[in-house]
């Protein structure tokens, strides 16, 4: 019974001393949505203020964006001068959509960039024998 409290109680001291120091991460996922002139009133620049008040609201260590144009970037790296960024456009470097990841400066910085190669996607529906394939994206990994 004494071995027995002993063991229960150095696991409990191991549990709390690992939880004790854990970090946290806070990580968000954002669709910005492209900027085009048809969306009237909803379009980037009414949007983009209150997107970064949100960034700065919940203050994630990471967050992604999607479909992003190369402008929408812009913005968000200069209103948001904590974070840093990884990403490239569809139709290559400051073009097209992108889905970029920024990160706090004082937290994280990336180690490694690899540009390799293009993704191209086929999804094959067998029940009426379509298949879609997506274009050529390329595809840009880092690590942070």
């Amino acid at each position: 019974m004494k071995q027995s409290k002993k063991i229960i109680s150095s696991i409990i001291l191991i549990l709390m001393a690992m939880f004790s120091n854990a970090q946290s991460l806070k990580v968000m996922a954002y669709n910005i949505r492209l900027d085009v002139a048809s969306d009237g009133e909803n379009d980037w620049s009414h949007r983009k203020d209150y997107f970064a008040s949100q960034v700065q609201f919940y203050e994630p260590d990471i967050f992604g964006v999607q479909e992003a144009r190369p402008n929408q970037v812009i913005d968000i790296v200069t209103s948001l001068l904590q974070y840093n960024n990884v990403g490239i456009g569809r139709d290559g470097i400051g073009q097209g959509e992108s889905s970029n990841i920024f990160y706090k400066k004082e937290r994280f910085m990336v180690k490694e960039t690899v540009r390799s190669g293009f993704l191209k996607l086929h999804i094959s529906f067998p029940k009426d024998g379509m298949l879609l394939t997506t274009e050529f994206v390329p595809m840009h990994f880092s690590k942070v």
